[in-house]
């Protein structure tokens, strides 16, 4: 097989991947992600990341006592925005990760084995007008492969 046939097959079975943060707002994301992937033929990674908020994060990197029900929560926030969306699309393998880390790093290193990486475009900070938020325009910026960003101004409506 020639070397560009070789590397388009290759691309074809890449994943898409979407990044949730447990906000309504990535439903938005989810439901196009879960479309491309059926469409595309590929399966689904689901990154959803996670980082405590503590003055001494930058000290103490290891999980304390409380940490196996902090992680078993924000697996929880995951399996909570993906519910429904997996019997809608029986065809999209879905892979979970969840990460005590930044979004925007998850995100870029998924990417490179990744075909399309979809992100929210809601901005959580206080910039009223801002076409995206810093997550989405970090992906963007960064991302080896295309990324689509899903407005927020109307959210999809969740599978029952």
């Amino acid at each position: 097989m020639p070397t560009a046939q070789r590397t388009c097959a290759q691309a074809a079975q890449k994943r898409v991947v979407v990044g949730i943060d447990g906000s309504p707002e990535s439903e938005a994301a989810i439901g196009i992600a879960f479309d491309e992937a059926s469409r595309r033929r590929v399966g689904l990674t689901a990154i959803h990341t996670w980082k405590p908020v503590s003055v001494f994060d930058d000290i103490v990197s290891f999980p304390g006592p409380g940490w196996p029900a902090l992680r078993a929560k924000e697996d929880e926030i995951l399996s909570e925005r993906l519910a429904g969306w997996s019997e809608r699309y029986p065809d999209v393998d879905v892979d979970r990760i969840v990460a005590r880390d930044d979004p925007v790093p998850q995100l870029v290193n998924a990417s490179l084995s990744a075909q399309l990486v979809v992100v929210g475009g809601c901005g959580s900070g206080g910039f009223a007008g801002m076409l995206f938020g810093s997550v989405s325009a970090g992906v963007v910026l960064l991302a080896h492969v295309p990324v689509m960003v899903a407005r927020c101004t109307r959210t999809r409506a969740r599978p029952r």
